[in-house]
């Protein structure tokens, strides 16, 4: 592999890598719409199926950026010298930082969905 191939292929992994990120951000904007509007309204089996599908949903799109993101660390490794692996490239550094936004992000939309809920049995 030449060295043009490895840097293009660290650019289409990053790139995958932001496309992963936005089906997360579009399953949890739907989400939080549907708590917002409804979250109320359904009964309980009906939010724990809405929340588990989006639990699916947005791990799923989790799991699909790690993946992303080892293609990005094994194209990097092809360009040891081009490309720095450390600071802003570190695929560790990624890997770390977005799972643990998302996984918070995950766990803040399943918190609004429950306080969106526990305002209704208040009224």
């Amino acid at each position: 592999m030449t060295e043009a191939e490895a840097f293009e292929l660290t650019l289409l992994a990053s790139a995958n890598s932001v496309a992963s990120f936005t089906v997360y951000i579009t399953f949890t904007f739907g989400y939080l719409a549907a708590a917002f509007f409804v979250g109320k309204d359904l009964s309980r089996t009906q939010a724990v199926i809405v929340s588990a599908l989006y639990v699916f949903a947005a791990l799923s799109a989790l799991l699909n950026l790690w993946s992303d993101l080892e293609f990005y660390s094994l194209a990097l490794s092809n360009l040891p010298d081009a490309v720095s692996q450390s600071g802003l490239n570190s695929p560790t550094f990624w890997r770390t930082y977005m799972g643990l936004l998302l996984s918070l992000g995950i766990g803040a939309s399943l918190y609004f969905m429950w306080s969106i809920r526990v305002a209704r049995s208040d009224e």
